[in-house]
Formats: structure tokens, sequence, C-alpha cells
């Protein structure tokens, strides 16, 4: 299947606790997303001798994702920090303090809109690097950017997969071929 359209905006971006390979919690869907980009990480390296490059190495290590979306809820906290909100029915709670932040897989779509399909990237093991923001300003959405380092997972998902679907597929931790 070749992708003769040109793939447009971002239409849903979800997150779910990485239990262990190939392993997650329930899926959360980040509301708002705006921006899910992914860029690869190499290691490398060049031969240089004799007044040329000899040589040239270069191998994937890892991914890293920049994700923005309107935060509107502590579950979201919850699975980025790996801890757990207290309350009932009226309010929620969450501390942050000396934390360890756990891994979470991220997926997102990305329509065709010419083809009717779309494209699903998953980033299976990710953690939280930076840029989580709490607050508000005047006249705006909270809408924070945040950046995720994504690992090897398994030799099922790797670093990162993604998946071109003929049809408009529900995005899903794991995703799917289906």
């Amino acid at each position: 299947m070749a992708l003769t359209s040109p793939l447009f905006g971002l239409e849903d971006v979800k997150i779910a606790p990485w239990t262990s390979t190939s392993t997650w919690g329930s899926a959360i869907d980040l509301l708002g997303a705006q921006v899910f980009n992914i860029s690869v990480e190499t290691v490398n390296g060049r031969l240089e001798g004799d007044d040329i490059i000899v040589a040239a190495h270069s191998k994937i290590i890892a991914v890293e994702a920049r994700v923005r979306f309107a935060f509107n809820d502590l579950d979201v906290l919850n699975t980025f920090a790996g801890i757990t909100s207290v309350g009932n029915t009226s309010y929620k709670r969450i501390t942050l303090g000396n934390e360890n932040m756990p891994y979470f897989g991220i997926a997102g779509r990305i329509l065709d809109i010419a083809e009717g399909g779309d494209m699903h990237l998953f980033v299976p093991k990710a953690k939280l690097m930076e840029g989580f923001e709490i607050g508000g300003s005047f006249g705006e959405f909270t809408t924070p950017e945040i950046t995720v380092l994504g690992v090897w997972d398994s030799a099922i998902y790797e670093a990162l997969t993604a998946i071109k679907h003929n049809v408009l597929t529900t995005v899903a931790i794991p995703i799917t071929n289906t």
C-alpha cells in the first residue's frame, strides 16, 4: 500500500501506564491534542583519515516525542508521574515530591484526509523528561507541552511503531494492525 496523499492534522492521542514488556494499563485520552511529533535519536560516528571520511555509522537508540495538549484531568498527571490521586466525587488531590517517573505508552492518530485512512504512531515505552507545567494565564487555555523519551520495549514494538490504515481506526494502546 502506497501513501499517495499527505497526512493532515492530529485527531487523537492516548497514554497508558507501561506495566511490563509489551503490557500496559488502561489508556486515557489527552484532551485537545495539538502536537505529537517524534524525532529519532542516534548514536553515530565517522572514521576520518587520508583527508576524507572513510566510513560512517549511525544507529537508532531511542525516539523523542514532543506533545502538547489541553490539561483537564489529574489522571493524566498520575500516568506521567506514577502517583495516585485521592479524593471522592467532589474532588481529586495529588501531591508531587521526589517521584521516580514511570514509563508509559503513548499513541496518536494522524489523518489521511484524501484516502480516508489514518496513520498511528506508537511509542510503547516512554518517560516524561521535561516540560510539564500546571498553571493558567488570563485569556488562555492550559496547554502544557512535554518532551518524552521513548526507549526500546520489545522486538514487537521496539522504540517506535507506525501503522498506516486504509480506513479510520480507533487509537488503542497497544496499536493494532486492524
